[in-house]
């Protein structure tokens, strides 16, 4: 796995290389996507200023790499207050 220089793993959103911290707590958690029930396979949390600069944002459906593995952006949100984000991702082919 890939780290920045701080030692946070990096995660891939197109050409994009970003610092993040991840998270397998919601691992196994169903969401309601566009109709479908989808599971979290795993979940990163970006701070605000890492994506200043990456035009446009991850959003649903799309897909971010971590790990040597991508994944389907399941759900994109800033948290309250807005200091970080975070992507709930599942399997790519689901």
């Amino acid at each position: 796995m890939r780290v920045f220089s701080s030692g946070l793993p990096v995660a891939t959103f197109g050409v994009k290389s970003l610092a993040c911290r991840a998270s397998t707590l919601s691992r196994g958690t169903t969401l309601e996507v566009g109709g479908f029930t989808a599971e979290i396979a795993l979940t990163l949390r970006f701070r605000q200023e890492v994506l200043a600069g990456v035009s446009p944002l991850p959003s649903a459906g799309k897909t971010i790499a971590f790990g040597g593995t991508n994944y389907r952006v399941l759900s994109w949100a800033a948290t309250p207050g807005g200091a970080e984000y975070v992507a709930h991702l599942g399997n790519v082919n689901a």
